[in-house]
């Protein structure tokens, strides 16, 4: 997997819980990674003429990321304590290519949006509204093209909220009050990839002028899911 530079790429890392809480930990200026490699047993024998291989165990190997950093946020606090724990994390990085849509029905009285199919999103996942139809009335308004956040209310149930931080907590879900099309709606969701990893490195910068960032470098522990 190559490098990604982006607008609203993000790093977010999961609470521990099943299913998983992904808290987002900051916005993505450049990554590298994860990926995947096989390592190659040597199976020669005395007998050969030349040496022989073959393919073995396969692994992940790290992922390098650079991300805006500020060292009063408590998450940012939280990749410190990995470092310093080594303690392995739940980590997804999404990317803004809303390609993935799933029919949605909303329930007013609730605000819960129900899927015409199992969703398999966790809490945190950006999410955007589309219709075909007309925009429901809602609290605040709802628009195409804007970044949502889901907060999973069950396999096929979610809410959305204007920011990572309201999804977590379960706070300021948007509140739809008329609906007049609600056959025509989708929610398209974020690409993403999930793995496990520990915090190999981690390194602070800040060029003159300049925003605070965080070199990171994260040893994967497993395969990298989509």
């Amino acid at each position: 997997m190559g490098a990604r530079s982006s607008h609203e790429t993000y790093l977010q890392l999961g609470d521990g819980s099943s299913p998983q809480v992904y808290a987002t930990v900051g916005a993505v200026t450049d990554l590298s990674g994860p990926g995947l490699h096989v390592d190659m047993a040597d199976v020669t024998s005395l007998a050969d003429t030349c040496r022989r291989k073959i393919p073995a165990i396969r692994g992940a190997v790290k992922a390098t990321i650079k991300m805006l950093y500020d060292p009063d946020d408590a998450t940012h606090e939280d990749l410190l304590d990995a470092l310093a724990g080594k303690s392995v994390q739940a980590f997804l990085v999404s990317w803004p290519d809303f390609s993935n849509s799933v029919a949605a029905t909303i329930v007013l009285v609730t605000d819960v949006l129900t899927t015409g199919a199992a969703h398999g999103w966790c809490t945190g996942r950006p999410v955007r509204f589309h219709t075909t139809g007309t925009l429901p009335a809602s609290t605040p308004q709802v628009a195409e093209g804007v970044t949502y956040f889901a907060r999973r209310t069950g396999a096929d149930t979610l809410t959305l909220h204007p920011t990572n931080a309201d999804a977590v907590a379960g706070t300021n879900a948007i509140n739809f009050t008329a609906d007049t099309t609600p056959a025509l709606h989708t929610l398209l969701s974020s690409e993403a990839w999930t793995f496990s990893a520990f915090v190999a490195d981690m390194k602070t910068r800040a060029a003159v002028g300049a925003a605070l960032e965080a070199d990171l470098e994260l040893e994967v522990t497993d395969s990298v899911t989509t």
